[in-house]
């Protein structure tokens, strides 16, 4: 038997007290028309800490591309944080698989659970808010491609001395003083 939302074209749950979309409900490609209350929509984006409701349906489904493959594409959401949960789930830890991340262009002054996501080969952090990235970041050391441009940095970061598979990486278009010796000789 095929699960009634694999069919759904259309579905409208208004004037209801649902509180949150489930995270399924976003990767329904057959689903053209949602119609749900403004009230769940703000709530959703407001624990997702997304700059609009509109970008929800477009989050959910976008995490559940990423549970479903080995990349995950967040960029252009305006994104200021990165949830950890949403509806009791924790979104970073179905995604613990990911090889590649991308974040560009967001609204990010700070990023820290993808520290957890040791798999990854590709970070793109470029056209952020980043002043700086924690040291925890040192823990992806499978990192082939880090493109860290167009943010707030002052300096390199000292993580980068871990990623030792470090192929690519992309530093422009910050406010970096100086390429630090040290840094790249432990690459």
């Amino acid at each position: 038997m095929v699960p009634l939302v694999q069919t759904l074209t259309s579905l409208n749950a208004l004037g209801n007290k649902i509180k949150y979309l489930p995270i399924e409900i976003g990767g329904r490609t057959s689903l053209k028309d949602l119609q749900v209350d403004r009230e769940m929509l703000d709530t959703a984006a407001a624990e997702l800490n997304l700059s609009a409701s509109r970008h929800v349906r477009d989050y959910l489904r976008r995490i559940l591309e990423g549970c479903e493959s080995t990349e995950l594409v967040l960029n252009s959401m305006g994104l200021q944080d990165l949830p950890v949960m949403y509806a009791g789930v924790n979104i970073w830890h179905m995604l613990e698989h990911l090889e590649a991340l991308n974040l560009e262009n967001n609204l990010l002054r700070e990023i820290e659970m993808v520290a957890d996501l040791v798999h990854l080969k590709t970070l793109l952090l470029g056209g952020n808010q980043l002043q700086a990235l924690p040291d925890s970041f040192g823990a992806l050391t499978a990192l082939t491609r880090a493109s860290l441009q167009r943010n707030k940095l002052t300096a390199i970061p000292h993580c980068v001395q871990k990623w030792v598979l470090l192929k690519d990486f992309v530093v422009a278009d910050n406010q970096v003083a100086a390429l630090p010796v040290p840094l790249f000789e432990a690459l």
